[in-house]
């Protein structure tokens, strides 16, 4: 069988008492909300991974006590 994936980018608006928290590649949650702006549909709610939590070792590297 053949899988499709799908990404969709959507407008949110940043609380400020988030801006500090959340950077650019951070995957975060949102969450829809009443019109706030012409494009602008949902807002954060809070950040789910950052951007190191999701950085993969390259092939080969093993950590301390590892074996192949």
């Amino acid at each position: 069988e053949r899988y499709a994936k799908r990404k969709t980018k959507l407008h949110a608006r940043l609380p400020d008492c988030m801006s500090n928290e959340i950077n650019i590649g951070d995957y975060i949650e949102i969450k829809e909300c009443r019109p706030i702006s012409k494009i602008i549909h949902f807002v954060v709610v809070g950040k789910v991974n950052s951007r190191e939590d999701t950085s993969r070792k390259p092939l080969g590297v093993l950590d301390k006590g590892e074996e192949k």
